[in-house]
């Protein structure tokens, strides 16, 4: 790995190394990703702010092992509309800005590989949740996991 050249990157590097415990939800995680198709769609990661959540979620995304693809999106940059989120998860997957909802699901998901979207920050998009349970978590494939992450329960 070369060396870092931004204080980000330093910081990155110095809190991957320094994770330690919570072995258990890193495992769960990690476990649910593995039993796709037929394991749970979705996931959740909850508590008060400044608690390890996003860490957490980064470490284990970061220990899916090879053959899982993941995506993470940081929901404080995501317009909480149905089209917000489209561009996310289009710009996540490379596609260029106004990919339709379902070619961006593909992308995320392709060949059939298990996949995991995780979205951290998620109670930013309250006024979303409606359109997350009913339109798109049900437009995923079945290899496909989301972990909502924030400081709401679900």
């Amino acid at each position: 790995m070369s060396a870092a050249r931004t204080i980000a990157e330093i910081v990155t590097s110095a809190a991957e190394h320094d994770f330690v415990g919570r072995a258990a939800e890193v495992g769960a995680i990690r476990d649910a990703a593995r039993r796709l198709p037929g394991g749970p769609a979705v996931l959740a990661i909850s508590g008060p702010g400044g608690i390890g959540k996003s860490r957490l979620l980064r470490t284990a995304l970061g220990r899916l092992g090879a053959g899982t693809d993941a995506v993470l999106i940081d929901c404080r940059d995501v317009e909480p509309t149905p089209q917000g989120m489209t561009e996310a998860l289009a710009a996540a997957a490379g596609l260029p800005a106004g990919a339709p909802l379902p070619a961006a699901l593909a992308a995320l998901a392709p060949g059939g590989r298990p996949s995991v979207l995780a979205l951290d920050t998620y109670e930013r998009l309250g006024l979303l949740d409606a359109w997350m349970r009913r339109e798109l978590v049900p437009a995923l494939p079945v290899t496909a996991l989301t972990i909502l992450c924030g400081r709401d329960g679900p």
